[in-house]
């Protein structure tokens, strides 16, 4: 199944759901009702219980997203109002805290290119990243006289404390060899791979029951910078270890036993 508009795709094959900002002209830039459109995406992907793991990206191979389109909003602040694009858009939840919310799958970033502002919070926003030897990550924002108001919260998470803070200060981003380097990117592969490369990492994750990874994700994000004995009592996620047990916890010891692969159901 594939959902097309002029500035973004959504395709869903089997478990895995792949969403591309398709304005490489703009540099991805989070114009032209793009941002509502992958806020709808990513609620579609959270509600499907067919879907289990997405790919976000960007279209060509200059940028993953360039955040804000700047010169949209001079356009707007110059007409005294919202661009048309915009005045159609229905309101949506910021598509950060859309992904952010989006606790039970597993979402990745091939970013494939420039990944800045509102480009780098939606990155940091996903689980890992996985990049191209052109991907740069950032806030830019000062640059502009903005804010940055996910990046300052994440990055500092994600990098040393005073790396994120150099970057965040200059608004230089960081390249992909100083982000693979700390961390925030996972893995570089060259552009002709990232999407390949991206989809056999998410089947990979498809190998491991469906409630497991969610219990997994609800731990680890909501325990994080915990103390760990507070840490321990967070219990978060489906209850996999219940005395009601889980479906896919039988078949899991089954699979072993008789040496094939598990049929996972995401039911307990």
């Amino acid at each position: 199944m594939t959902q097309e508009a002029p500035h973004f795709f959504y395709e869903k094959e089997e478990h895995i759901a792949v969403l591309t900002i398709n304005r490489p002209e703009r540099m991805n830039a989070l114009g032209g009702g793009v941002s509502a459109g992958l806020s709808n995406s990513i609620w579609d992907f959270r509600n499907d219980p067919e879907m289990r793991v997405l790919i976000i990206t960007g279209a060509g191979e200059r940028a993953f997203c360039a955040g804000g389109d700047l010169k949209e909003m001079a356009e707007r602040a110059k007409a005294g109002g919202n661009t048309q694009a915009e005045a159609k858009a229905p309101p949506t939840m910021p598509v950060m805290e859309m992904i952010l919310t989006t606790y039970d799958k597993p979402i990745i970033a091939a970013l494939n290119g420039l990944a800045v502002g509102g480009g780098c919070e939606i990155a940091c926003c996903c689980d890992f990243r996985i990049g191209t030897p052109t991907a740069r990550i950032g806030i830019t924002e000062g640059r502009v006289g903005l804010g940055g108001h996910y990046g300052t919260i994440l990055l500092p998470r994600y990098l040393p404390f005073g790396i994120a803070l150099q970057q965040m200060f200059t608004g230089v981003p960081l390249s992909a060899e100083e982000c693979e380097r700390w961390g925030l990117i996972n893995k570089i592969v060259s552009h002709e791979e990232l999407i390949p490369y991206c989809k056999k990492l998410a089947e990979e994750i498809l190998m491991c029951a469906p409630l497991s990874v969610a219990r997994q994700k609800h731990n680890a994000y909501k325990a994080d910078r915990l103390p760990i004995p507070y840490a321990f009592d967070i219990n978060a996620g489906p209850n996999v270890y219940g005395p009601e047990g889980t479906a896919d916890r039988s078949e899991g010891a089954r699979a072993f036993a008789e040496k094939r692969k598990p049929v996972w159901t995401g039911k307990v």
